[in-house]
């Protein structure tokens, strides 16, 4: 099981008894249930021990300053590009047919 949308979308007792059980082979997930915040810096993602199991991997879904420097530099790079009347980068052509 794959969730990179948002925790919600999971129901987490449903997937920790699932993976515990292991009625499921795994489970990535780069979304949590709960977040830290500056009064609680300290918090684990679920209220569910999901992170003693084995056969979960668990990211963030919270860009590090060195992700977020690189998204902007990137979008300013292709920003030129555009002005310039170069060729764009990672355009994804969704439902409708690749120009040639």
């Amino acid at each position: 099981m794959v969730n990179v949308g948002r925790g919600p979308v999971i129901d987490e007792q449903s997937l920790y008894e699932a993976l515990k059980a292991k009625e499921i082979a795994g489970a990535g997930i780069d979304v949590w249930w709960q977040y830290y915040t500056p009064d609680e810096p300290i918090k684990h993602p679920s209220k569910y021990p999901l992170h003693e199991l084995d056969n979960i991997i668990m990211t963030p879904h919270k860009p590090t300053y060195e992700t977020m420097a690189f998204r902007w530099k990137f979008i300013a790079q292709n920003i030129n590009r555009l002005v310039n009347n170069a060729p764009l980068e990672n355009i994804v052509h969704v439902g409708i047919k690749k120009p040639t």
